[in-house]
């Protein structure tokens, strides 16, 4: 069954479908740059999306300090989940912010923490909340696999994504609060 629209609502479809896209399209964007320059390594993106996974794009011996542009790209991720995190794609967006939320760069670091504690603090459904934690969870449990993998050697999770956690508005209901007295 075909559904009649106007030229007007077909013409906000298109136009909505193309800021989508090229929205889509900077997420990626901003992935690949972090991704090509997170180490340090130059960083070669090519166009189009999708995702391009060139021998630049691999870790290269062992870390180093990402490149200017790769920590501006996952700066630029933290300040989207800070102001839009129920937007389209917070999946993504929330994957590369965890993750960075442990990395060995301080300012990183504590821009991915920082986000996550401000999007904790706004997000009133706990939705957003509720996938960044489970997320969490699972880079900390891999964190400590990583250390004892290591013998017991160097820092896989740091103390700045626990501290995440404290920033959690947990709430208890009434009812609960008089079963738990």
């Amino acid at each position: 069954m075909a559904v009649k629209v106007s030229k007007d609502i077909k013409k906000t479809w298109d136009y909505e479908r193309r800021l989508l896209n090229g929205y889509q399209m900077y997420l990626n964007l901003l992935e690949r740059t972090w991704e090509g320059g997170r180490y340090g390594n130059s960083i070669h993106l090519t166009g189009g999306g999708g995702n391009n996974k060139s021998s630049s794009n691999k870790r290269r011996g062992g870390g180093g300090t990402p490149t200017t542009l790769a920590a501006t790209s996952i700066i630029a991720l933290s300040t989207l989940l800070q102001t839009n995190y129920n937007f389209n794609f917070r999946s993504n967006i929330l994957t590369m912010v965890i993750s960075c939320a442990s990395h060995t760069n301080d300012e990183i670091r504590n821009a991915c923490c920082s986000s996550l504690k401000i999007m904790f603090d706004k997000d009133v459904s706990g939705e957003a909340s509720l996938e960044a934690v489970k997320r969490m969870g699972k880079v900390i449990k891999d964190g400590i696999k990583k250390f004892n993998n290591n013998g017991g050697r160097g820092v896989s999770v740091y103390k700045e994504l626990l501290d995440c956690w404290m920033c959690l508005p947990l709430r208890v209901h009434e009812d609960e609060a008089a079963a738990g007295e």
